[in-house]
């Protein structure tokens, strides 16, 4: 009899939190309590402002800042290094036109649209993905608290802990 492998404890369905910000100050001010409870294993920040904080802070309380800009085209580009910039930049390279459409590798078309809105408005968005369920409701709860415009929920397929992984509808796929 064959052994079978078992699976990778790293390869899970997870959700993500994603809330909207006005200003980097409240970002930075809804970050404290995540950090400081650090039930996290990955958290982002999307933006496609011009103004970057200064805090240093920022950068040391999440795992990636990923800056959706335009090219010399006029083309949607996503900058910075990590799972979320790379995921970004694939859907643009392969035909994504706007940034809901990037964004539906994640979620529904719907919230995509309302989180492209939202980085038109200029807004920042916070990435979170919770370790458990305890976390989870934890987290949703201080974020539906602190962000005064959205606080939306998605399903992912995440090949390791710290990274984004492909959607459910690519782990789905042959």
């Amino acid at each position: 009899m064959r052994a079978t492998r078992p699976p990778r404890p790293h390869d899970y369905r997870a959700q993500l939190i994603i809330a909207a910000f006005d200003r980097w100050q409240d970002l930075s001010s809804a970050l404290e309590l995540i950090r400081a409870k650090e039930g996290c294993c990955f958290r982002a920040v999307l933006h496609a402002r011009k103004d970057l904080p200064e805090d240093s802070g920022l950068r040391e309380a999440v795992n990636e800042i990923a800056e959706l800009e335009y090219d010399a085209p006029g083309q949607r580009i996503a900058a910075g290094e990590g799972a979320l910039t790379s995921a970004l930049a694939g859907a643009f390279s392969h035909g994504a036109r706007d940034v809901a459409g990037a964004l539906r590798q994640w979620m529904s078309p719907d919230q995509a649209r309302q989180l492209e809105s939202h980085l038109a408005h200029g807004r920042v968005l916070l990435w979170v993905q919770p370790l458990g369920s305890e976390e989870f409701s934890c987290v949703c709860g201080h974020l539906v608290r602190a962000s005064p415009h959205v606080v939306e929920v998605c399903h992912v397929f995440v090949k390791d802990g710290s990274q984004l992984g492909q959607s459910i509808h690519e782990a789905k796929q042959p």
